[in-house]
């Protein structure tokens, strides 16, 4: 199963609600997000997936966390942002990071 419907998996039994409910809630259809767990729609749009995290208080971006820990703020607004950079942009923006990182040791 991808990382986010584990992590996804994993909230919704936190939150304490049914899938339907869940479903309903975010605006769609009942078998809708159970179908993604079960291959029938296996490609959520990114829409529903964010109505999804509205409904259960998380990010979206914490859905595709490998620790399922989530990000954290500021990380979260970086990927939001880079969203807007072009290739050349987002090495430049690597280029610095790796920097930065050197930097540190």
């Amino acid at each position: 199963m991808a990382v986010y419907l584990d992590n996804l998996y994993r909230k919704i039994r936190e939150s304490g609600m049914s899938m339907c409910e869940l479903a309903r809630k975010a605006g769609l259809s009942d078998n809708t997000i159970y179908n993604w767990f079960n291959a029938r729609q296996s490609q959520p749009t990114v829409e529903a997936l964010k109505n999804v995290c509205d409904v259960l208080g998380i990010s979206l971006p914490s859905l595709f966390s490998v620790s399922g820990d989530g990000l954290r703020p500021a990380q979260a607004e970086m990927l939001e942002l880079s969203h807007d950079l072009d290739d050349n942009e987002l090495a430049a923006v690597n280029a610095l990071m790796c920097l930065l990182r050197r930097n540190k040791r």
